[in-house]
């Protein structure tokens, strides 16, 4: 699936799909075919473009659906904005919210476990510490910390550290662990 959604402009995807989104079937459940990824990306990519050098009339107003193993595709008409969507229109992103038990989510297809046990994180403060072990960037939005040629953390202000490098939870424990902790 793909749309182009523009804040103040279009329906967001709670509008879309009116709620529900916190659950279901992800890549990881249902799995995904690496071709419909870059198809998706290219599509994505094309709209940003068109929106990007003023060409919003050429945007695509439609969720594009299409399953390329069984060869089927649809366009569904975005509906509008839903005065009363808890998202775009309240602020709410539940999709965002922590699950109660599990800080660590493995992040389908990137090679990476997301942990997020910390309510929040001076970057400063960890930028200084992680200069003693690791190569830092930081930018007013994140740190990376590049400890060798396969393993990355990115952290971020609310709390959320990405562990890049492995899909393996208990190996992004154990290194979070040693260079983050509790």
């Amino acid at each position: 699936m793909t749309a182009f959604f523009v804040p103040n402009d279009t329906p967001c995807m709670r509008c879309v799909m009116k709620g529900g989104a916190e659950s279901g079937q992800t890549c990881d459940t249902a799995g995904v075919i690496s071709p419909a990824v870059d198809i998706v990306s290219s599509m994505q990519v094309t709209e940003t473009l068109k929106y990007l050098t003023g060409n919003k009339n050429n945007l695509r107003r439609t969720l594009y659906t299409f399953d390329h193993w069984f060869n089927y595709q649809y366009e569904i008409k975005l509906s509008n904005v839903n005065p009363d969507c808890p998202t775009c229109q309240k602020q709410y992103f539940p999709s965002l919210k922590r699950h109660a038990n599990t800080p660590e989510t493995i992040l389908c297809g990137r090679n990476t476990v997301q942990i997020h046990e910390k309510k929040e994180m001076d970057l400063s403060i960890w930028e200084e510490r992680l200069s003693r072990v690791a190569a830092t960037k930081r930018t007013p939005f994140l740190l990376k910390a590049e400890l060798d040629h396969h393993i990355q953390f990115v952290l971020f202000p609310d709390g959320r550290v990405l562990v890049q490098g492995t899909e393996d939870i208990t190996s992004a424990r154990s290194l979070y662990d040693r260079y983050i902790g509790s």
